[in-house]
């Protein structure tokens, strides 16, 4: 099973969270209501992927990310971002996989979580997995990469057939 951590001090969501994507048969999910709790599960466990409220009395944003990566380098984060928000300016900068904006469809909670999790961390793919879930998404993600710069190579394929339309200029010159 793939292993999630969901930080988040409303516990009403966080259960509602868990007990979707336990339901699925594929997760197990550890609920921590603040950013010390959520450090304290990372060390004693092992996690695929943090779900984080992006606004936790006890630890700003990048502070939690920088602490459970420190703990675990691989991990995969989701983002809670402010109600209405639909993601982080600075997702960037904290190398964040997803966002789950509030209020979303919970119908699509098990596909956003996949989504994340297929979601280069550090710019690399995630190494392989205890899970064979997690491998076949990796190898099933790795072709669709592949594929993205063989279309833009094949864009700039196209300019030098442009060279075809000078010498009709020239050859009605030529008569």
């Amino acid at each position: 099973s793939i292993n999630i951590l969901v930080t988040d001090p409303n516990t009403g969501f966080a259960m509602m969270l868990q007990q979707t994507l336990e339901a699925t048969g594929r997760f197990k999910v550890v609920v921590a209501q603040s950013g010390a709790q959520a450090l304290s599960a990372a060390k004693d466990a092992s996690f695929d992927l943090a779900i984080v409220e992006s606004e936790l009395e006890d630890f700003s944003l990048s502070d939690l990310v920088v602490g459970l990566r420190s703990r675990l380098p691989d991990l995969a984060i989701m983002v809670i971002p402010p109600f209405g928000a639909k993601e982080l300016g600075d997702s960037s900068i904290l190398d964040i996989q997803g966002a789950l904006p509030k209020p979303f469809y919970l119908p699509k909670l098990e596909a956003m979580v996949d989504e994340a999790l297929a979601n280069p961390i550090h710019g690399k793919m995630r190494t392989a997995s205890t899970s064979t879930t997690q491998e076949e998404k990796t190898i099933t993600q790795e072709p669709v990469i592949a594929a993205a710069p063989a279309k833009v190579v094949n864009e700039s394929r196209q300019p030098p057939r442009a060279p075809t339309a000078p010498p009709r200029s020239v050859t009605t010159l030529t008569p």
